[in-house]
């Protein structure tokens, strides 16, 4: 144990932690013989150089500096205790002054050695990514359960590696990324392995250049990772252009896309190939949008729009020359960019002799949305601008091509969907075209149709008067013609058929049908009455039921007067009788109804206290449940329907209508007509007598007992209030103060009219229960008790400025103004003058 405690204070003193104390090592029983060892040791590691310290077995890697641990025995303990320390910086004055990455391994080794115990030997390598490696210090028997500090910079002996346009981020092992200076904890993989390896990891900076400004290099903020990195754009200064704003909008490496600008733009990095160097990918400015980059430098383009009115990117499509825009009275040839117009002006188009004039606003609308693009090709920034095309189509007249019927009943389908009674198709006509006829615009996916009339064909009435034979032949007159109007041509049809035929073992005969002019005439087939389960009668035939609402007798001739007529045939239903009964007898609908109809069902049925169920009806001899309103035809025989009931159950629960405490709480559920016995339990309520409890109807005393009512019953607590005086003191009035009077508990009292008395004036009612002055005609709310309220008094007046009669309180001083004098006083006052009152009563003064 002493030998270690010599040995480790030998490997302190040679990293220049511990200067070594001749008393303290002389306290081991080898002191004298260590402390020359350490002695020796100390001043062999300051003579030799790093060159001398280790000779490598092989030459590493051109792109790795390894140093691998020797795996020879040192041959006594002190030359166990000597440690070759390699600085990266290849000084050996520096790794005796300091502890390196390398020194405290080596001591933690010292301090666990087991004396006689075999060396652990393991290679450490730190690789840079740019051509160089650097081994570290001796890791002299060091467990691998043990942490190692990785180094903060990308340094070795052979100095500060860089790599150009990168910032170097940490190092990475294992799939994972460690920070510059973090703590590796060593693992068993790495103990069997007996080789450690951190890769540095370099990210890519980034520049940025606003409006084609000078190029600045980025800084990266906080909370950056190698794959992702945050800017600040809030300190982005911009020159607004005149009579525009910024639209808060950035394009993006000039690619034409409008982008939502942030006070913040995210950079992107993947490491693609696998290398730990971590490249520019993608950029965000609007915190959704991931926009590709393909190299480091990233241009910003601002965006703006106008403060006042719009602006439009005209371009000339018509093929002229002297395509032309008029507009605030300024003309522009060709494709033009035109700035601040209000949505009243308007501007004028012309080429080869034709003018078009549109309205701002119709132009906005015709271009839908605005863009964002640049005035000409040498602007850097973009502008919100409606951009348009004008070509020689917009040089147009309209006409229109009307589908119409006479008849209301008439459909007219466009490409097969419905289109109503009406259709109509809006053509543009230019001017100059020969040969430009009416059958050019005719739509020829319009079809129509009448209910069962025949299509034959199509009149057309040019400008709504005039019919015409040939659409091919007839050309459109820009100056005058203005609408074809189409309508369609039909024929008569009939049909004779048996949609109505009832169910019968010889089938449904195939129907008549045909078309022809009006005026001809038809024979109508002949039916036989249908029998069925037992031979019963279902159908009698009633004739043929024409579409003109007439019933015509078998071998009718009919001859055709409408463009469309239809003949089904008819058949009369034998009645049943049809019942809806309780089983208490009573009846809820009786009738009769034709076989195979639709029953019709009464209302459904109720009864106090029971929950109807469904219907039973017997139906050849077999019972069968049936729910009220389901679809049934009727049978071939006479019918009843009985009801069938389930009794229902009501809630009885307690309501204590403010009452402090006794109410009961539950809630029970008790069938119809049952006896239920109230609580015994009576409630209590400030300011209120208890009267019972009432269902909404009857009010009863705890303990009684009555039926459960066809309803959820509340008992309600029923109060009644306190009844208490209200009195009133005077005070010394000289009228009488009001008499007494009784007043329920919490309701609202209203106060009394004041009172009068001589040399005072009336200053309300106080409330003594609650120091409230009241003003007559106030109210209050009458408390659980009797209430006073006494009148208050002040003094009238304080002066005597006028002649008359008042009346003065004793001991009361009172100002008599300047000229007024006590009646029979000779004295003349010209100021005002105080006077005391010897006695309370009437005085007069002049």
């Amino acid at each position: 144990m002493k030998k270690r405690m010599i040995k480790l204070m030998t490997i302190f003193c040679m990293a220049g932690i511990l200067t070594v104390n001749p008393a303290i090592i002389g306290l081991a029983e080898e002191a004298e013989a260590v402390g020359a060892d350490v002695s020796e040791g100390t001043e062999e590691v300051e003579e030799k150089s790093v060159e001398e310290e280790t000779e490598p077995e092989e030459e590493p890697a051109a792109e790795e500096d390894v140093e691998k641990v020797s795996e020879e025995e040192p041959e006594t303990e002190t030359e166990k205790s000597d440690v070759v320390l390699e600085e990266e910086a290849g000084e050996v004055s520096e790794a005796v002054m300091s502890v390196n990455e390398a020194a405290m391994p080596v001591m933690m080794a010292a301090e666990n050695e087991e004396e006689g115990a075999a060396e652990e030997k393991y290679v450490l390598k730190y690789v840079y990514n740019d051509g160089t490696t650097a081994s570290s210090s001796d890791q002299d028997n060091t467990p691998f359960n043990k942490s190692y500090p990785l180094k903060s910079k990308p340094e070795s002996n052979k100095g500060l590696h860089d790599r150009e346009g990168y910032d170097f981020i940490g190092w990475e092992k294992g799939g994972k990324i460690y920070s510059p200076g973090a703590t590796y904890e060593v693992t068993d993989e790495d103990r069997n392995s007996k080789n450690i390896t951190f890769t540095a990891v370099w990210r890519q900076q980034v520049s940025l250049s606003v409006d084609g400004e000078k190029v600045v290099p980025l800084t990266v903020e906080e909370n950056a990772t190698e794959a992702q990195v945050t800017y600040n754009l809030s300190e982005v200064q911009l020159t607004a252009p005149e009579n525009y704003e910024f639209a808060n909008k950035w394009v993006i490496n000039d690619n034409g896309t409008p982008y939502d600008a942030t006070d913040t733009m995210t950079v992107k990095f993947e490491d693609k190939n696998n290398t730990q160097v971590y490249n520019a990918v993608s950029v965000n400015v609007d915190g959704n949008t991931d926009v590709p980059i393909e190299n480091n430098t990233i241009n910003l383009y601002s965006c703006w729009k106008p403060t006042k009115g719009s602006d439009f990117r005209i371009t000339n499509g018509t093929g002229y020359d002297n395509f032309q825009i008029k507009a605030k009275d300024t003309t522009n040839n060709g494709t033009s960019y035109i700035s601040a117009l209000s949505d009243t002006d308007k501007v004028e188009f012309s080429a080869n002799g034709w003018t078009l004039v549109k309205t701002v606003a119709d132009l906005k609308k015709a271009a839908k949305t605005p863009i964002y693009a640049k005035k000409s090709e040498k602007d850097v920034n973009y502008y919100q601008c409606y951009a348009l095309t004008v070509t020689d189509q917009d040089f147009v007249k309209t006409v229109n091509v009307i589908y119409k019927d006479q008849f209301v009943d008439t459909v007219f389908y466009n490409a097969g969907t419905s289109a109503g009674n009406s259709c109509s198709k809006s053509a543009e006509i230019h001017p100059g075209v020969i040969g430009q006829t009416w059958a050019n615009i005719l739509r020829d996916n319009i079809t129509a149709k009448r209910g069962d009339f025949k299509f034959a064909g199509w009149k057309y009435f040019l400008n709504g008067k005039y019919e015409i034979e040939d659409t091919k032949k007839t050309e459109i007159n820009f100056y005058n013609d203005t609408s074809l109007t189409v309508q369609p041509v039909w024929e008569g049809q009939y049909t004779c058929k048996d949609t109505g035929y009832p169910q019968s073992e010889s089938g449904v005969p195939e129907p008549v049908t045909g078309s022809a002019v009006v005026g001809d005439s038809i024979s109508l087939p002949e039916r036989n009455d249908i029998k069925g389960r037992a031979n019963n009668l279902r159908y009698t035939f009633a004739g043929w039921l024409g579409s003109d609402g007439k019933t015509y007798a078998s071998n009718e001739k009919y001859t055709i007067e409408k463009a469309n007529m239809s003949f089904e045939s008819q058949w009369k239903a034998v009645p049943y009788d049809l019942k809806f009964v309780d089983k208490d007898g009573t009846v809820y609908s009786e009738g009769k109804a034709d076989y195979n109809s639709k029953i019709t069902w009464p209302s459904k049925p109720t009864k106090e206290g029971y929950t109807f169920q469904n219907w039973l009806v017997e139906i050849y001899n077999e019972e069968i449940p049936v729910e009220h309103g389901e679809e049934l035809q009727m049978f071939d025989q006479n019918t009843t329907f009985t009801a069938q009931w389930s009794i229902n159950s009501y809630k009885i629960s307690y309501d204590g209508n403010g009452a402090a405490m006794g109410v009961p709480a539950e809630t029970v559920e008790q069938n119809y007509q049952t006896d239920y016995t109230i609580d015994t339990v009576v409630p209590t309520k400030t300011g209120y007598t208890f009267q019972g409890w009432s269902d909404g109807t009857t009010t009863y005393q705890p303990g009684a007992v009555f039926k459960v009512p066809a309803r959820d019953v509340v008992l309600t607590a029923q109060w009644r209030a306190n009844s208490h005086q209200v009195k009133y003191d005077g005070n010394g009035g000289k009228t009488s103060a009001p008499e007494s009077k009784s007043a329920d508990y919490n309701s609202n009292v209203s106060v009394a009219a004041g009172l009068e008395k001589d040399g005072y004036l009336f200053d309300g009612w106080e409330q003594i229960s609650t120091g409230k002055v009241l003003t007559p005609g106030a109210s209050f709310v009458m408390p659980d008790m009797d209430e006073t309220l006494k009148a208050k008094w002040k003094i009238a007046y304080t002066g005597i400025y006028e002649a008359g009669v008042y009346y003065l309180i004793q001991g009361q001083s009172y100002i008599l103004g300047p000229g007024r004098k006590a009646q029979g006083d000779s004295s003349t006052y010209t100021a005002n003058v105080t006077i005391y009152v010897p006695q309370s009563g009437y005085y007069t003064f002049e």
